[in-house]
């Protein structure tokens, strides 16, 4: 017997075409994230507002708009004006999505700024200094906030699903 949330069981996959602007990723995206927020759509549960934390290029907002498209999405990306594909990714999905809204920070324990060090391809990412490591092209230095304090001072929705990627 299948799982009741495998992609196999609900064919309910989004495919690379609908979403990823010619950047590789897997052939389906984000199954069981969409899968199981239909299921949940299918008894009742709209959440109005997403935060997307760490939204990379915005990808994963896309997919899931595909399920939630009347939702308010909030994206959180600190490297969105960094990185070419993600502030061209972003642009784009910026301007099909009026609900999306990007914040170009970085969450944290503490307000500030910080050294973030960008991969090669941006995928791996991170404020966390892992020493020398060849895939990091550069250092780059991002405004912090806390999440709490900046939903105040922007008053922002509270959200009712958040992704964290960090």
């Amino acid at each position: 017997m299948e799982d009741a949330i495998s992609p196999a069981s609900s064919g309910a996959f989004v495919t690379v075409a609908q979403v990823c602007n010619n950047h590789r990723v897997p052939t389906e995206l984000f199954p069981y994230e969409t899968i199981t927020l239909q299921k949940l759509k299918d008894q009742g549960y709209a959440p109005a507002v997403i935060f997307d934390i760490g939204a990379s290029n915005g990808v994963w907002s896309d997919t899931i708009a595909l399920t939630l498209p009347e939702a308010e999405y909030h994206l959180f990306e600190p490297l969105a004006g960094a990185v070419p594909f993600y502030e061209r990714d972003l642009r784009e999905r910026l301007g099909r999505h009026p609900n999306f809204h990007l914040h170009a920070i970085a969450l944290s324990d503490h307000s500030g700024t910080a050294e973030m060090f960008a991969t090669h391809d941006a995928w791996g990412s991170s404020l966390l200094d892992r020493g020398e490591v060849p895939e990091v092209k550069e250092r780059v230095v991002v405004p912090l906030h806390t999440l709490d304090v900046f939903v105040r001072e922007h008053n922002l929705p509270l959200p009712k699903v958040m992704k964290l990627d960090t």
